[in-house]
């Protein structure tokens, strides 16, 4: 067994989000949406450690409050595992989005204008897969 592991955990674009009605116990609305993943990734490192922690290269927190330290400890607790995780997060996906649509303020091109080039895209590659509800 591997004493770490590493994996991509790919970006995705939410290209239509519809909400659809609510959820029979009223807590939650029930959506329709279309994503489209991108080849822009963080990448997530687990090794085995004596105890819980994580560290990022972004701006987030390294303790309790990280949803990573909270998976791992909600993890451990479940499985009743003694030892704990050492995660790395490389934050890619942020500085990526944050890059370009400063890029694309300056150029002058508008989120809408994005869309319909990633629509015309999607619609020349995957249309023979699309369904249209009527």
């Amino acid at each position: 067994m591997a004493d770490s592991v590493s994996l991509k955990a790919f970006a995705k674009i939410n290209l239509n989000l519809d909400i659809t009605g609510v959820s029979s116990d009223k807590k939650y609305h029930t959506v329709e949406m279309v994503l489209q993943s991108v080849d822009v990734y963080d990448t997530i490192t687990v090794s085995v450690d004596d105890e819980i922690s994580v560290k990022c290269n972004a701006d987030l927190p390294e303790n309790e409050d990280n949803i990573a330290f909270k998976a791992a400890t909600a993890f451990f607790e479940e499985t009743e595992i003694s030892g704990g995780a050492y995660i790395k997060i490389k934050k890619r996906i942020a500085s990526f989005f944050t890059k370009t649509h400063t890029h694309i303020l300056r150029i002058g091109i508008f989120v809408d204008d994005i869309q319909n080039i990633v629509l015309k895209m999607i619609i020349n590659r995957f249309g023979h897969l699309i369904h249209v509800r009527r």
